[in-house]
């Protein structure tokens, strides 16, 4: 965490939080970065990083995860956060999301969203 992550997330323009929904939650891993990002929180601004998240579920409560991920990091840590900024869908196996209607499309206009946030 301190060797790698924290420095990343401080160098970074940038983070994408890929969130698996595993009960209407964010993950108890994911809270641990997230609570332990307070030390660069005490360091630098996060207002001209941008937080994107991806929310896979098994069943619904995407939005109850990408909601908390709003509050935890980009409310509490003031991240920048651009128009579109999510992405969720429901795969239950392993190797499902591949079978998500359109997802193929909806990943590259995921990733389009990211890009133009960096054009000039």
């Amino acid at each position: 965490m301190v060797e790698k992550i924290l420095p990343a997330m401080e160098w970074a323009d940038a983070v994408i939080w890929v969130c698996p929904n595993y009960n209407d939650a964010i993950s108890a891993k994911l809270m641990a970065v997230i609570n332990r990002m307070t030390v660069l929180y005490r360091r630098i601004t996060f207002y001209d990083k941008r937080l994107f998240g991806i929310v896979v579920s098994g069943n619904s409560g995407s939005d109850l995860v990408m909601t908390q991920l709003l509050g935890a990091v980009n409310i509490n840590k003031g991240y920048m956060l651009p128009p579109n900024f999510g992405l969720s869908a429901i795969a239950n196996d392993p190797g499902s999301i591949l079978e998500v209607e359109d997802i193929d499309h909806r990943a590259k206009c995921f990733a389009e969203t990211i890009k133009k946030e960096f054009l000039i």
